[in-house]
C-alpha cells in the first residue's frame, strides 16, 4: 500500500457515497426498494453518453439508473444494463462477487415481514440472535429482493443493564 494512503476513514477515505446493483428489470426493483424503504426514487433515467461505455468497459453501453436516498446520507443506485445484457449470475451469498446491501432496523421482526410483503424472498427460517463474540444479542435475517440481491437486516443488541 502507498504511504500517502491510510488505511481509515480519517485518511484517504471520506465516506461509503452510494451500493449499485445491476438489477434485471428497473421497474420491478424500484417497485420493490421504494415500498421497502419507503422513499421515492430520483427518477430513472437513461445514459448512453460514450463516457458510460468508458467506464464500464463496454463501448456503446446504454444503462437505465435510479437513485433511491437512504439514512445516513447512503444512496442505493439500481442499474439496468440495456445494452450490453449478460447472462444473470447466480444469486446467494457464497458465490465469490456477491455483495449484501445491510440496513440497520429498529424491530427486526417487523422488518422481516414488511420486507417479505414488499416481494422479498426469504433465505432461512427468520431472525437469528447471534449468541456470542462482539456482535452478542444482535439480531439478524437476511432476505433476497426480486433480483435475488441478499439484504441484511440488522437490529442492534439490547443496551446492557446498568
Amino acid at each position: 500500500m502507498s504511504e500517502n494512503l491510510k488505511p481509515s476513514i480519517t485518511g484517504w477515505l471520506q465516506s461509503v457515497h452510494h451500493v449499485g446493483v445491476s438489477v434485471t428489470d428497473i421497474d420491478v426493483s424500484l417497485a420493490f426498494w421504494t415500498r421497502l424503504l419507503n422513499e421515492p426514487p430520483v427518477e430513472p433515467r437513461v445514459i448512453e453518453d460514450p463516457f458510460i461505455g468508458t467506464l464500464l468497459g463496454y463501448p456503446g453501453a446504454r444503462i437505465k439508473v435510479a437513485i433511491l436516498e437512504m439514512a445516513g446520507g447512503l444512496s442505493l443506485e439500481l442499474v439496468e444494463h440495456l445494452d450490453p445484457v449478460e447472462p444473470r449470475l447466480l444469486s446467494g451469498t457464497a458465490h465469490p462477487g456477491a455483495v449484501h446491501v445491510c440496513l440497520a432496523v429498529r424491530e427486526i421482526d417487523q422488518a422481516w415481514v414488511h420486507a417479505l410483503a414488499c416481494g422479498g424472498s426469504k433465505v432461512g427460517e427468520g431472525p437469528v440472535e447471534i449468541p456470542s463474540g462482539p456482535h452478542k444479542g444482535a439480531r439478524h435475517v437476511y432476505v433476497r429482493d426480486p433480483n435475488g440481491v441478499t439484504i441484511e437486516l440488522r437490529q442492534q443488541p439490547p443496551a446492557p443493564a446498568r
